[in-house]
């Protein structure tokens, strides 16, 4: 699989997460769907790990995203 990777229903986020780990693209744009919408923590989560730097169309993400960092930081 290669890029871009499009993630169809809820049950395909391993399958394209796998495709980026190997691929390590240098970053990732994230398009607002109902399905990634419903699974935004789930893309936010994986980049954070992943070190993968994104960006996302729905506001919701790049909050959920910057709570994860500032609490993963120094303290």
């Amino acid at each position: 699989m290669e890029g871009p990777w499009e993630v169809q229903a809820a049950d395909g986020f391993e399958q394209v997460f796998a495709a980026l780990r190997k691929q390590r693209p240098d970053g990732l744009y994230v398009v607002g769907s109902p399905v990634m919408n419903a699974n935004q923590k789930r893309t936010v989560d994986f980049a954070l790990k992943s070190r993968l730097p994104s960006v996302y169309s729905n506001r919701e993400a790049v909050d959920a995203g910057r709570a994860h960092v500032l609490r993963g930081g120094p303290r």
